[in-house]
């Protein structure tokens, strides 16, 4: 049962995509991306890009289709979505805002980027005020 649990664990829980919005009567095109997955200890969401396409600032997290979001406890609303760049000389996490998060109705997440990303990690977390 613990080997499943741990298999469960390593498994993204979130596909992410690049959102082209093409406008007019064409449909929005869906480019996947990358992947997610669910911090335990506080409750945010990590994003791993494979491939950050640079022709968009908007990412789109859902869970697959036959898996619940593995955000539901997370109220809808605005989020802070962090760059994790890796480890400072002191030893401590530089973390930079880089863009915002909405949660949807449908318990998918798009993420509106104001910087394009510098290494292939995000996390996403509740504002300040919130936390």
């Amino acid at each position: 049962m613990a080997d499943e649990q741990k298999e469960k664990a390593k498994k993204p829980r979130l596909l992410v995509y690049a959102v082209s919005r093409s406008g007019g009567d064409k449909k929005d095109f869906f480019d996947p991306c990358g992947s997610g997955f669910r911090n335990e200890k506080d409750g945010s969401l990590t994003i791993v890009l494979q491939d950050y396409p640079l022709y968009t600032p908007e990412l789109h997290a859902r869970a697959p289709k036959d898996e619940k979001p593995c955000w539901t406890a997370m109220p809808m609303g605005r989020y802070r979505v962090f760059q994790l760049p890796g480890k400072a000389e002191e030893g401590k996490p530089q973390w930079r805002e880089i863009g915002k998060a909405f949660g949807n109705r449908d318990g998918s997440l798009r993420v509106i980027l104001k910087y394009i990303p510098t290494t292939n990690r995000l996390n996403i977390r509740l504002p300040k005020e919130a936390e």
